[in-house]
């Protein structure tokens, strides 16, 4: 069974949060999120400040792990080798009709475009929102 997580982009803040034991802890309520913060000279101690849905762009962990181990969320940009060994680059998204992840070409087309399953041997190089000049390198 996959495991359910999120992470979420803070557009005011610019930082992306997460939903781990050793980072940012994400909590869901009607209309936002908490974030209960961990503060590194007092572990002990969390405070919470909440940031409206509007302010935030949520993605949802894949699933899957690269070649690294490194866990995949929807929007990270991965790296891989296609079938005639060149390196393609793509952005994870979501198939409605396919109810599942895959890479697809950056283009802005979160939809369509589909470079390739989730079967090859990727690496996550990055995001759509900490790493834009990976996208417009590729462009």
């Amino acid at each position: 069974m996959r495991e359910i997580k999120f992470r979420a982009w803070d557009k005011g803040n610019n930082v992306m949060l997460y939903n781990h034991p050793d980072k940012d802890k994400i909590t869901f309520y009607v209309g936002g999120i908490w974030i209960k913060l961990v503060d590194p000279y007092y572990p002990n101690l969390l405070y919470s400040e909440p940031i409206l849905i509007e302010n935030l762009e949520i993605m949802q962990y894949t699933g899957l792990k690269d070649k690294n181990g490194k866990e995949a969320y929807h929007k990270d940009i991965a790296g891989y080798k296609d079938d005639a060994g060149i390196f393609q680059t793509g952005i994870l998204g979501w198939n409605d009709f396919a109810a599942g992840f895959y890479l697809c070409a950056i283009d802005g087309d979160d939809e369509g475009n589909q470079n390739g399953d989730m079967d090859r041997d990727f690496e996550v190089i990055g995001n759509v929102f900490e790493n834009p000049e990976l996208i417009e390198e590729t462009k």
